[in-house]
């Protein structure tokens, strides 16, 4: 990650432009049933009032022909990264308007392939980045009932298009930091993007800090990107355990790509356990693999199925509840008959 300050949650990058950008990036092709698409993606960076043409070509890998239409279509995202599709002009930011294709409807017998061209208009007063996407209809045609018009079920391939005008802000906040499961340390956060522009290959890093600010553990966090307005949810599963009792700091760092950084934090707080033997058994519970989780129930050495029949009688019990993070198998951080099944998952695979 970049040196870069870091900011509050309030603090804005600008854009400027230096010199007349005009970039086209396309992304990997893809195929959908039979059908390749050469493009996925368009990245366009455009000064209001100018012009631009993308292109990309359809090839059909199927044994019989098929009619391939082409549409500009408006497309979301939710926080969870679900594409939902929508008619042009739905989406606050739409570029759908500025797209006009040249020949929107084809015909491919096997194995053609066919040149899709579209002119991209960016109008004046366009600042920051806008999106709609290239709706690719493909419809297998009937040989048989050709004349008749017969015609099957469509699939469907998005070519997503963004198109970026500057100056425009640049702006991101990390709105949640949250801890689900300390065995072994999972995070879960929220990225905002508060700017006009599209926030691409967005990096960070998460950190365990204790009371004094000494750093114990980092790990890389996913790689993000984020439409203006718009908040991501993501996860990072570290590759190690909170075993230790006490208070650590669980921060996040972004870098969004602007001349600073933005950042999120909780404390959390690691109780000591108090753990009592169950059952019959006169032994504590034992983490046998210093894991984290103590999955000999009974204390008797081994893990097997009379440490799940234990933990499954002993569940509601306040010896277990008392000790969220010694039992939390599946580490979600609540107790549920989801660990019972976690814990039985991990009996069978005990040689």
């Amino acid at each position: 990650m970049s040196a870069r300050r870091e900011a509050g949650s309030k603090g804005r990058g600008l854009l400027e432009w230096g010199s007349l950008v005009l970039a086209v990036v396309a992304s990997a092709s893809a195929a959908v049933s039979g059908m390749t698409v050469s493009v996925s993606e368009f990245s366009l960076v455009a000064r209001p009032e100018s012009s631009l043409e993308v292109r990309f070509t359809i090839q059909n890998d199927e044994n019989s022909s098929v009619r391939v239409d082409v549409s500009p279509c408006d497309w979301d995202e939710d926080s969870d990264g679900v594409t939902r599709f929508s008619p042009p002009g739905t989406v606050e930011r739409s570029c759908a308007a500025w797209l006009a294709l040249s020949a929107p409807t084809h015909v491919l017998r096997p194995a053609d392939e066919v040149l899709v061209s579209c002119d991209v208009s960016v109008p004046a007063g366009a600042t920051g980045t806008h999106w709609a996407g290239l709706l690719v209809a493909v419809r297998a045609i009937d040989e048989a009932a050709t004349q008749e018009g017969g015609i099957r079920v469509a699939r469907e391939f998005l070519v997503k298009v963004y198109v970026t005008s500057f100056p425009a802000v640049q702006a991101a906040a990390v709105t949640r930091v949250s801890v689900v499961g300390l065995s072994p340390l999972t995070v879960e956060f929220s990225v905002e993007n508060r700017g006009q522009t599209r926030l691409d290959d967005v990096l960070g890093a998460l950190s365990i800090q204790s009371p004094n600010g000494a750093t114990l553990a980092e790990a890389p966090l996913p790689r993000l990107s984020i439409l203006p307005g718009h908040s991501v949810n993501a996860v990072v599963v570290t590759p190690w355990s909170l075993l230790d009792p006490g208070m650590y700091l669980v921060r996040t760092v972004i870098d969004f790509g602007a001349d600073y950084l933005v950042a999120g934090q909780i404390v959390l707080r690691v109780p000591e356990l108090a753990l009592v033997p169950l059952g019959t058994s006169p032994s504590l519970p034992q983490d046998v693999n210093r894991d984290g989780l103590f999955e000999d129930i009974d204390g008797d050495g081994d893990v097997d199925n009379v440490d799940v029949a234990l933990f499954e009688a002993s569940l509601g019990l306040p010896a277990i509840r008392d000790n969220v993070r010694a039992f939390d198998f599946d580490n979600d951080g609540v107790l549920t008959p989801a660990d019972v099944d976690a814990l039985r998952r991990r009996v069978s695979q005990t040689p």
